[in-house]
């Protein structure tokens, strides 16, 4: 399944996973390729991530998470330690990485509002 892990200003994590582990309003979860959609604030915690070359974590303030069509994207406030700039693979063709985040933070809040 592809990750992708954005804050307001830029991509700090794009790339195929594993297993991604964090915990969200209920508690602890692990999200494994094909798991079924859903929306899920994020607390204070670690992002745990498994990729075909080893593992990350990822410490992080607080953010939101949708699970969709095999693909996990993770908007976060900020980062407090743990990504290292050279993970990220592409932009997939976006103008920039501000864009991409604008989108999902839009497309997020958007869903989330329709829910309730």
């Amino acid at each position: 399944m592809h990750l992708k892990i954005l804050t307001s200003k830029e991509i700090v994590l794009s790339l195929e996973v594993r297993r991604v582990t964090l915990k969200s309003a209920n508690g602890y979860i692990s999200i494994l390729p094909k798991h079924a959609p859903f929306i899920s604030y994020i607390l204070p915690s670690y992002i745990e991530v498994e990729y075909k070359g080893g593992k990350k974590r990822l410490k992080v303030n607080s953010g939101i998470v949708e699970v969709k069509n095999n693909k996990v994207v993770i908007l976060i406030c900020d980062f407090l330690e743990g990504i290292e700039k050279n993970i990220i693979e592409s932009n997939e063709g976006y103008k920039d990485k501000t864009e991409i985040a604008e989108r999902a933070l839009n497309k997020v809040f958007s869903e989330l509002k329709n829910k309730f």
